[in-house]
């Protein structure tokens, strides 16, 4: 008997033996201007592999999708019918860096049972995603995206952490690792945009898009394979449990139970774009547009009443002010002051952070006449946004907003997510949504920019980076590229800012040299030069910019606030005329007829050219700001000139360590 059992067993292992593979397809898409293509493999597995000119950015790449009944997507394809098409369009951005954005790819869609996969090929970056063609709702237990490379190139690794105990509660601010892609640490998390030198100019950006009831990925390194980065997702978890951390009383995501699938969604649904942005040069990258292109169009009918601009913000100095007949705090005599100061320099709004609510959302503290400061502002033209915990105004917004829309509130800053699951972003879609049914603004903190600004543009701003705040507690930690915001000034328009807006809060006028500066809780200083402060204006994206410092200092540089006042926070062009990513960057941005260009360095002085190329004919009325002689020593050091120039001209930005060049050109 058991002998014949196993000559049956053999007759079965042979019969399957027999039976045809899956048979190997080949589909191919190029950009529409023939440079990158992108080579797709089906059968037992869906490979792609993308060159740029013949020359390798990813060597093939297996992407697949497992469902919860354990159906795969991109595995064992058998039959797969490919269609092509060429779009060229364009749509309206009028809260970005540009107020049009031209929308111009190939895409090719794969047919396959169940399910398709789409790739779109642009002339600067790839993209493929999942879409479903089943009935009902379908769990997803994992989706396997691949990046493989052939050589070992450097990377700019963003680690998360720490996590304070759960794998994947991050608040999304971190530093750049520099490293090859073999050191990259084995089983560490990192977010993503992640950057990738393929040397010779050219890099491969990785980041994600579209993820609004999906997890955004995380990525690391592959242990099964050289030069390779896979991704790693959060399950959905069964609750929210928030755990407040001593002694700075912030609140983080802790030991979140989940469940053995990342994601619960519609069988019909499309799931996110896995994007790799390729480049010849880092003007390109800083350039890129590829978030606005594959994010949902706009879902706000009415968009007339939001309005972005800058803001005067109290949390970074504390609250401290001088030169008043009052106790500066958490009142209401301090709050008129912050109002006089944004209606004088013509700010927008005053963020009443932290501090202003009693035992919940619905109670304000009684040193505080709400309605009277909200009725102050609006006689002086300034509107306020109050800051809430995420998992306060989770269960109230409705009626919260309404409540708060009713007394004149303008919007809300919205903090301490920590986390990127399907359930948190799914949270943040419908609170934005929400939030514009009642016309309020949203600046969302303690979460990454996740694609939802082109579809709910009342999102005026996102955190998810190191910002300027940090400089209240970060140690000077000169020799270590921690702790180093010059350096990081001029990576992350080349990486956190490929995906969205960014608050990173600047404006001090404490400026200190490498080895001068030291943390201060309440007066706050910067690394680097006063002019470094000036140019992040109009270089970095925010719609809803920050000045972070306190009036009293903007009072006493009345010529510096004057600048950054005169500075939009939305433009309606935008070029890099140079940089390179950890090092230095030059653009420019167009409001109307009038030009705003910045500069910054990273500690290493440097001069760069300016060409005026990108200004109209005619000529302009330049105002010019640049690092004193003295700067390298006395980091507040600037001064100030004024010429008339053409686009002809070309002016040398020159930069003293951790310095910067910022310029206003008003046509004459």
């Amino acid at each position: 008997m058991k002998y014949r059992t196993l000559l049956l067993l053999a007759a079965a292992m042979a019969f399957a033996a027999a039976l045809p593979a899956a048979a190997a397809k080949k589909f191919t898409a190029k950009s529409p201007d023939g440079k990158l293509v992108v080579d797709i493999e089906t059968g037992e597995r869906t490979t792609w592999t993308l060159t740029r000119e013949g020359r390798t950015v990813l060597a093939p790449s297996e992407l697949s999708l497992t469902l919860g009944d354990g159906t795969v997507w991109g595995r064992n394809v058998k039959k797969a019918k490919a269609r092509t098409t060429r779009t060229d369009t364009s749509f309206d951005t009028p809260f970005y860096r540009r107020s049009k954005v031209r929308d111009n790819y190939t895409l090719l869609t794969l047919d396959c049972k169940g399910y398709s996969v789409e790739f779109r090929v642009y002339d600067d970056a790839a993209a493929y995603r999942f879409v479903g063609n089943t009935k009902g709702t379908i769990k997803v237990k994992n989706e396997q995206v691949e990046y493989n490379f052939d050589k070992d190139y450097r990377a700019f690794v963003p680690y998360i952490g720490p996590t304070k105990g759960e794998r994947y509660a991050t608040n999304f601010e971190t530093y750049y690792t520099e490293q090859q892609l073999s050191q990259m640490s084995e089983g560490k998390l990192s977010s993503i945009p992640l950057i990738v030198d393929l040397e010779g100019g050219m890099k491969a950006t990785l980041l994600d898009v579209g993820y609004a009831n999906y997890p955004s990925m995380f990525v690391k390194k592959n242990p099964d394979r050289q030069n390779s980065i896979i991704s790693e997702f959060a399950g959905v978890p069964k609750g929210i449990v928030m755990e407040i951390n001593q002694p700075t009383n912030l609140k983080t995501t802790k030991n979140l139970e989940r469940l053995g699938y990342i994601a619960e969604t519609q069988g019909t649904a499309a799931m996110p774009w896995r994007v790799v942005v390729v480049t010849g040069n880092d003007t390109q990258l800083a350039e890129c547009d590829i978030t606005m292109k594959l994010s949902e169009p706009c879902r706000i009918d009415d968009t007339s009443w939001i309005k972005p601009g800058k803001a005067a913000w109290e949390w970074l100095h504390a609250h401290n002010i001088a030169g008043v007949d009052f106790k500066s705090g958490i009142n209401t005599d301090t709050y008129k002051y912050y109002i006089d100061f944004a209606s004088e320099f013509g700010l927008a709004y005053l963020i009443i952070d932290d501090g202003w609510k009693g035992k919940d959302i619905f109670e304000v503290k009684p040193s505080l006449n709400l309605p009277a400061l909200v009725d102050y502002g609006k006689a002086k033209g300034v509107g306020l946004i109050l800051w809430v915990d995420w998992d306060e105004i989770l269960p109230v917004a409705d009626k919260a907003f309404k409540h708060y829309s009713d007394m004149g509130i303008k919007g809300f800053k919205i903090d301490f997510m920590d986390n990127d699951d399907q359930l948190m972003m799914a949270s943040l879609r419908d609170i934005a949504a929400l939030a514009a049914k009642y016309k309020l603004v949203v600046d969302y903190h303690g979460a990454k920019a996740m694609s939802l600004h082109r579809p709910y543009p009342n999102i005026l701003g996102f955190e998810g980076v190191m910002g300027l705040e940090n400089c209240k507690w970060m140690p000077n930690i000169s020799e270590n590229k921690k702790n180093d915001f010059p350096r990081y000034d001029v990576i992350i328009p080349f990486a956190r800012m490929l995906i969205g807006p960014m608050d990173y809060t600047p404006g001090l006028f404490r400026n200190a040299t490498r080895g001068q500066y030291r943390p201060v809780y309440d007066l706050p200083m910067s690394q680097g030069t006063r002019v470094h402060q000036l140019a992040i204006y109009s270089i970095y994206d925010a719609p809803l910019q920050m000045f972070g410092d306190t009036p009293s200092e903007y009072y006493k540089e009345h010529e510096c606030t004057e600048f950054l006042a005169a500075i939009p926070s939305v433009f309606d062009e935008s070029v890099v005329t140079s940089a390179k990513v950890g090092e230095y960057i030059v653009s420019a941005k167009r409001k109307g007829n009038t030009w705003f260009a910045g500069a910054l360095t990273n500690w290493d002085a440097r001069t760069v050219d300016v060409p005026l190329t990108f200004l109209g004919e005619g000529t302009y009325k330049a105002i010019i700001f640049s690092d004193g002689v003295n700067a390298d020593r006395n980091a507040e050091d600037y001064k100030v000139t004024t010429q008339t120039v053409t686009k002809n001209d070309v002016l040398k930005a020159v930069m003293q360590p951790g310095g910067g060049w910022a310029a206003r050109f008003e046509k004459q």
